[in-house]
């Protein structure tokens, strides 16, 4: 059967659920508890931090030119004080999951669908004007992924703007 998805939770969803029940998506006949928290945080991920960190890049990259890129990393003018604190909290949410679950996933010993998809928004955190430096976890995390061969097939594909998902992160 042919199908078209779109938007990232709807397509991760689907391929999860093509693959049947997996370490990416516990069962919820099963697993009922530990499906819906890996569904809980999926829709964070597509509710909170990529609009946050999306909005961020957008006027962190796109909209400041070449030669004041970097002044615009960290200008007030570009962020209200709001979202400067929600995607730092974003991103703080992250480290702080993958310290309460030991990592070195998100939810423990296995790679996750919230692992795929808090990934790119992670990895791109420089990109928004967010300093990481001092979430150990998520630099740890961010550094194992960026090194396990599927994400390394993903982050090999051609797209316009190579400079959003990889270091430094």
């Amino acid at each position: 059967m042919n199908v078209t998805v779109a938007e990232s939770g709807a397509i991760l969803e689907y391929l999860c659920d093509e693959l049947g029940p997996t370490h990416l998506l516990p069962s919820k006949s099963t697993h009922l508890e530990t499906h819906l928290l890996y569904k809980q945080w999926l829709y964070w991920q597509v509710s909170a931090q990529g609009p946050m960190l999306g909005q961020s890049m957008y006027t962190c990259t796109s909209r400041a030119s070449r030669s004041r890129r970097a002044s615009a990393m960290t200008s007030p003018r570009n962020a209200s004080t709001r979202k400067d604190s929600v995607r730092q909290r974003c991103l703080q949410m992250i480290d702080d999951q993958l310290r309460a679950a030991g990592g070195p996933f998100m939810f423990g010993g296995e790679v996750s669908v919230v692992d795929v998809a808090c990934f790119a928004y992670a990895a791109s955190a420089f990109w928004a004007g967010v300093d990481v430096s001092g979430m150990k976890g998520l630099g740890k995390w961010l550094e194992m992924l960026h090194e396990r061969p599927a994400f390394k097939v993903g982050l090999g594909i051609r797209f316009e703007m190579p400079a959003f998902f990889g270091p430094p992160w």
